[in-house]
């Protein structure tokens, strides 16, 4: 039987995370995870900026089509700070992550955390006291020692590279791929497809019976006549 699995993904650190490599393809992330695990649900948590009009329609798009797919997703509008004579955009979502940890830590048995920020070390922490099996998933480099220690098991996301990441695809295929990276996925060659000829079809053979052709009857010749013959 397949244990229940919670999926926790800070999309701001996963955008760092994949800015200098591969895109990840999140349906495939999805069904990858689900061979292994009973999902209970998958949170990806992000931030959304309305000010930027282009970008926030192309954003809640990909966000609408997650939550298509099976994700619970999580927005939180940037907040503007002064800083002197400049703003500062900020958004954190490490609170809303930790909330829902805590608050549905009873409806599965194994979090995954897609993140390789430090501050959530307590958390795991606290949830492996409450018997859950903690998994981090980050890259190299991009991962905090004290997030791996804290872990039951740290996997290396280029370890799923072949399992998760986008393919080459048709310009027409909506990929779950964020938005400021489907610039890096191949667009596949069109393939033509050849019309082949109509095949001819044979003449069809009339089988009906013909009634059989009469042969002219053939006429007899007349009868000779015996002559009787004088035996005296």
């Amino acid at each position: 039987m397949k244990k229940i699995a919670a999926l926790f993904l800070d999309a701001e650190n996963l955008f760092f995370t994949q800015k200098n490599g591969w895109p990840i393809d999140f349906e495939r992330l999805y069904a990858f995870f689900a061979q292994h695990y009973s999902i209970y649900n998958a949170f990806y948590y992000t931030v959304v900026d309305p000010s930027n009009e282009e970008n926030y329609e192309e954003k809640n798009q990909f966000l609408d089509a997650l939550a298509l797919e099976g994700y619970t997703v999580r927005r939180k509008l940037v907040k503007l700070i002064r800083a002197g004579d400049k703003m500062i955009r900020k958004g954190n979502v490490d609170i809303e992550m930790v909330v829902d940890m805590f608050n549905t830590r009873d409806l599965y048995d194994v979090v995954i955390l897609f993140s390789g920020d430090s501050d959530f070390e307590r958390a795991l922490e606290l949830l492996r006291t409450y018997g859950k099996e903690v998994l981090v998933v980050s890259a190299k480099g991009s991962v905090a020692k004290e997030l791996i220690n804290a872990a039951d098991k740290y996997i290396d996301l280029e370890q799923l590279k072949d399992e998760v990441s986008a393919k080459p695809a048709p310009a027409d295929k909506k990929l779950l791929v964020m938005p400021k990276l489907r610039q890096n996925v191949t667009v596949s060659a069109p393939v033509k497809v050849e019309t082949a000829p109509a095949p001819v079809k044979a003449p069809v053979e009339n089988n009906a019976k013909r009634p059989p052709r009469r042969r002219p009857a053939r006429r007899r010749p007349p009868a000779k006549k015996v002559q009787d013959v004088d035996t005296k």
